[in-house]
């Protein structure tokens, strides 16, 4: 009796943890999304780019299958991280994304110039996202030519192709929490600007 009692709290404390956590319900239109039906919220993950210049809109929807969009990053399954970034993928080709720093600093500390190439989104924000932090897409998308299609990466220096993800954003004007203007995000509360993107107008500036 004490046996099946324990695995009655065992089963049920079970339960309780898989009803909050997340679950990947793959990509739409190549965004990431994560869903916790129970709670009735959902959180974006990675958006994944397939190198098209007609591709650079990115949509954020107020809702998927009944669970309001309400963050950009968070965890899913048993408490695995994911952010919100720009990753770069075809059938043979993804990109490792390293900080713009790692990229333009040389062995010695030193700024570099590189071909860089900046690659500007449009990402419009639904009226339910209320939570920024799981953004991290200040880094740039460092693609490695596949001469090779059955590697997934093919690591030789001189075929290396940069990208530098910016951001032209626009946000509904039913979201409690941002409001965009002029193309950047701001908190409605302090009417301060978001700095966990890199902008439209940003450029690399070499010491």
């Amino acid at each position: 009796m004490k046996r099946t009692l324990t695995l009655i709290a065992v089963a049920a404390v079970s339960l309780i943890a898989l009803s909050g956590c997340y679950h990947s319900v793959g990509d739409i239109d190549g965004l990431e999304l994560y869903t916790n039906k129970s709670k009735k919220d959902a959180f974006v993950g990675v958006y994944f780019w397939d190198g098209d210049a007609n591709s650079t809109t990115i949509v954020i929807p107020d809702e998927y299958e009944g669970c309001a969009v309400t963050a950009f990053g968070g965890s899913y399954d048993i408490g695995v991280p994911v952010g919100f970034d720009v990753i770069y993928r075809t059938e043979s080709l993804i990109s490792e994304n390293v900080s713009l720093q790692a990229v333009i600093q040389n062995e010695n500390g030193e700024f570099t110039g590189l071909n860089i190439e900046y690659v500007d989104f449009h990402l419009s924000i639904g009226a339910e996202i209320n939570d920024i932090d799981g953004v991290d897409v200040k880094c740039v998308m460092a693609v490695y030519v596949v001469k090779d299609p059955s590697a997934v990466y093919y690591r030789e220096d001189d075929f290396i192709a940069l990208y530098l993800p910016r951001f032209y954003i626009t946000c509904s004007d039913k979201n409690e929490t941002f409001f965009s203007q002029d193309g950047k995000l701001h908190y409605k509360s302090s009417r301060e600007l978001v700095d966990a993107f890199y902008y439209t107008d940003f450029e690399i500036e070499y010491d």
